[in-house]
């Protein structure tokens, strides 16, 4: 038969486990089991509309993809993910609204706030314990997961997509300074002026390697000399035109329309730029 002390640890763990369940159902809230923040479903959403101390930024979905509406250009795949998966982000604590004010946890007025199609999220600021962000979602405050921090002052520019060919277009011309290549009858390409010491192969992976390059970052242009220009034509007869600014610290592609730079890194120049660059070890006869 159990001791005297035996009991009192029993009751002592008894308490515990109550006290712990006291915390984790405190009055007023839910637990998080299976909730989500929202049961909209994200492949349903057609537009995205994000309004914070910088603006409004607006994106609408666009052949399987996204696209800015200013400027007029593709969004980046991965920001667009992210505003999606925010829809079912788990939500780890919530709250009625009539019982919260809203002053005090930063919803009046509210950080962000980004619209789904018609659904409305408003985005307050973050409780100190666990660093949680409180959203409101209809009357339920909720607490989640702070995954939307880079959007509290983001511009248009930083949800542009920094691919330098977009996702789904076929190049046909390739304008270097120093060269222009263009698509041949075969699907191959030809160089102009001719380089007899440069394979066909070589050609290729430089025109995958303006297919695949992304800007280390896009951000609005703050001017500068460019060092000459890339010209990019498609097969539907759209042109992409980017000024070149080269210096010791940096890279930069720049579209002078939309005042936009795209930061590429240094090491980036030689491979867009050059064919001796990562030239053939046994040329082409």
């Amino acid at each position: 038969m159990p001791g005297p002390r035996s009991l009192v640890n029993v009751v002592l763990l008894l308490l515990v486990a109550a006290l712990a369940a006291l915390v984790y159902l405190r009055p007023g809230t839910q637990t998080a089991d299976s909730t989500s923040l929202t049961r909209l479903d994200p492949a349903q959403v057609q537009s995205i509309r994000i309004d914070n101390d910088r603006g409004r930024i607006e994106l609408v979905r666009h052949d399987g993809g996204w696209q800015l509406r200013e400027p007029d250009l593709p969004a980046d795949a991965f920001q667009a993910k992210i505003l999606l998966n925010l829809l079912n982000q788990p939500s780890q604590r919530q709250y009625p609204l009539a019982e919260i004010d809203p002053a005090d946890i930063g919803l009046d007025p509210p950080r962000l706030v980004l619209h789904y199609d018609d659904a409305e999220l408003r985005l307050g600021g973050t409780e100190p314990l666990q660093d949680l962000r409180y959203v409101q979602y209809g009357d339920t405050v909720h607490l989640i997961e702070d995954r939307v921090l880079n959007l509290l002052g983001a511009g248009a520019s930083d949800l542009v997509s920094r691919r330098l060919v977009p996702a789904g277009t076929e190049l046909q011309r390739l304008a270097l300074p120093e060269f222009t290549l263009a698509r041949t009858d075969t699907g191959g390409w030809a160089v102009k002026p001719d380089r007899p010491d440069i394979s066909a192969d070589r050609l290729q992976r430089l025109v995958d390697t303006w297919r695949t390059t992304q800007a280390l970052w896009v951000g609005e242009d703050k001017g500068g000399p460019l060092q000459g220009e890339v010209e990019l034509t498609f097969a539907d007869g759209e042109r992409i035109r980017y000024g070149i600014r080269r210096s010791e610290a940096d890279f930069v592609l720049v579209r002078e329309k939309p005042g936009l730079a795209y930061h590429l890194g240094t090491q980036q120049a030689g491979r867009l730029l050059e064919l001796d660059a990562g030239k053939d070890a046994n040329p082409a006869p």
